[in-house]
């Protein structure tokens, strides 16, 4: 008897392991699938672009107007930045895939991130400034990850002051020491802001408000990455006042 209850409880547990194995490859062919679904959207968009571009560059020819031809072209070059863009971006975001874990400095990536973007929002007459915090002690993430995470905010920022030619617009960056977290990053631009709408849909798969200099990956893998932190990602905004977005990541033992 005590046997075949041993037998019976054996082959239970092995029929609940079979089917939690189904339903995981369920669950990640149902996910493959929704992501194929939106890339081939994001490329039948571009292709689309491509095709509306050829047919103003043809009738350009057609009526030598040069007016349609230096829109025409100007579509075109468009069309083949995003193409660019969305093949480094779906490159990036294979490449993180598997996040490594070492002892370093929280403030680092931020002063690295700064330093690259900063003659970019000179440019553009925004004040890019960063405020580190001293109360971080040195911390197990990945440095690289997060310093994609915050060049990829900061990039957004810049891009949200420069829809406007309002004076004084800036782009903070700071570091915080939060309660019961290891640290807190803090992207704050005083650009154009965004309606609930838009804040709700931002870190969905290939959601884009940069029109056809966006891919929609940029923030997806941000989130991906601060996830695989178990960490949190949050963004509050208000239209024409400017956005503020946060990442805080625990200490990793």
């Amino acid at each position: 008897m005590r046997h075949q209850l041993r037998e019976y409880t054996e082959n239970l547990e092995r029929l609940v392991a079979e089917k939690a194995q189904k339903l995981i490859e369920a669950e990640r062919m149902a996910a493959v699938g929704q992501t194929v679904s939106e890339l081939s959207h994001a490329i039948k968009s571009i292709a689309n672009g491509l095709k509306g571009s050829i047919f103003v560059l043809g009738k350009g020819i057609e009526l030598d107007n040069k007016q349609y031809l230096q829109e025409g072209w100007k579509m075109v070059e468009g069309n083949v930045e995003k193409i660019k863009n969305l093949s480094l971006d779906l490159l990036n975001f294979g490449k993180y895939g598997n996040i490594v874990f070492t002892m370093g400095d929280a403030n680092a990536p931020v002063l690295d991130v700064v330093q690259l973007l900063e003659s970019r929002a000179t440019a553009q007459g925004i004040a890019l400034k960063m405020e580190l915090s001293d109360q971080l002690a040195p911390m197990r993430f990945d440095p690289e990850g997060i310093h994609r995470c915050l060049l990829n905010l900061v990039t957004n920022a810049i891009d949200a002051c420069g829809e406007d030619d309002a004076p004084g617009k800036t782009v903070t960056v700071r570091t915080k020491k939060p309660q019961n977290w290891a640290v807190e990053y803090e992207v704050i631009d005083t650009g154009s802001g965004m309606t609930k709408d838009v804040q709700d849909k931002i870190f969905q798969s290939f959601f884009s408000t940069k029109g056809i200099r966006g891919t929609g990956i940029g923030l997806m893998m941000t989130k991906r990455i601060v996830d695989q932190h178990q960490g949190i990602i949050e963004v509050t905004s208000k239209k024409a006042v400017g956005s503020t977005i946060r990442i805080k990541l625990p200490s990793q033992e």
